[in-house]
């Protein structure tokens, strides 16, 4: 309640408000929704459907539909397979360019055998602590996330909240919060300072 308007990010069907425990409305294919539920499970974590009350009245949606993420996949050309492909590309890019660094491959070689994929697979935190890893050598969360899929799970869905955004202010919205994850963070950041003059 600290904020007039509180943005966030939800992918669901056009116009559905999700109540406390309720769960996310889909009509077909919904590849956020996926992706979100697989990591929560495999995480051991909470999904945010379970825990936050979106009937409050200061709650805007701000996020894409599924139907709009999939018109996006579309307009490039992308199914879910090329983009599972892209993402595995960009992965292995990104070991190939962390081979160059005997640090790097010495740290990920011991902490993989340390660990184990079946003891990984079956432990949450070691899960978390291994990816943790993954994202602080990448050197950022939206780089970690490879180039195709970050431009649909982050850039994308950044633009569409940054538009509600500017409707907010232009309804003369004063005390405005956004609540997405970290993953969009810096995207987000560099538009409020760009294309909305904020400062930090």
């Amino acid at each position: 309640d600290r904020y007039d308007v509180l943005l966030y990010e939800l992918v669901a069907a056009e116009g559905t408000v999700v109540p406390l425990g309720g769960k996310r409305e889909t009509k077909g294919f919904n590849p956020v929704g996926m992706l979100q539920d697989s990591a929560k499970n495999m995480l051991g974590l909470e999904s945010q459907l379970e825990r936050i009350d979106y009937t409050k009245s200061h709650f805007v949606r701000a996020d894409m539909t599924p139907k709009q993420i999939a018109d996006k996949m579309a307009e490039r050309g992308d199914t879910a397979i090329s983009l599972a492909l892209s993402t595995l590309a960009d992965a292995m890019r990104q070991q190939n360019l962390a081979a160059r660094d005997p640090k790097a491959i010495e740290a990920a070689t011991s902490s993989l055998e340390e660990i184990g994929l079946a003891d990984m697979l079956g432990n949450p935190l070691k899960m978390k602590q291994v990816l943790a890893a993954q994202f602080a050598q990448s050197g950022s969360l939206d780089q970690a996330l490879g180039g195709p899929l970050n431009q649909l799970l982050v850039v994308d869905r950044n633009a569409a909240a940054l538009k509600v955004l500017q409707k907010q202010i232009a309804a003369g919205k004063k005390r405005i919060g956004i609540f997405y994850g970290a993953a969009h963070l810096p995207d987000l950041e560099k538009h409020l300072i760009e294309d909305f003059g904020m400062t930090r």
